[in-house]
């Protein structure tokens, strides 16, 4: 009895085990998405802070609607 008492502590220990696994991956990519999520806005509200420092308003218009001209102001300005 002693054998099968030592099971099934060892399998619940186990389950355990992945589910708290499963869980902390889970929490880990929620947190950082999210982080990723404020690091753009971060991102793009800077490069609006300088186009608009810059007199640069039209750019910074254009840049809402094309992709690939904001990827190149943030590279301009080494965002």
């Amino acid at each position: 009895m002693c054998y099968a008492l030592d099971a099934i502590i060892k399998d619940a220990e186990e389950k355990g085990k992945r589910q708290g696994t499963k869980q902390g991956i889970q929490q880990g990519v929620k947190q950082g998405m999210q982080q990723g999520v404020r690091q753009g806005i971060d991102r793009t509200n800077r490069l609006i802070q300088l186009l608009l420092a810059d007199g640069r308003q039209r750019d910074l218009e254009k840049s809402v609607t094309d992709p690939r001209f904001q990827k190149k102001l943030f590279q301009e300005y080494r965002i």
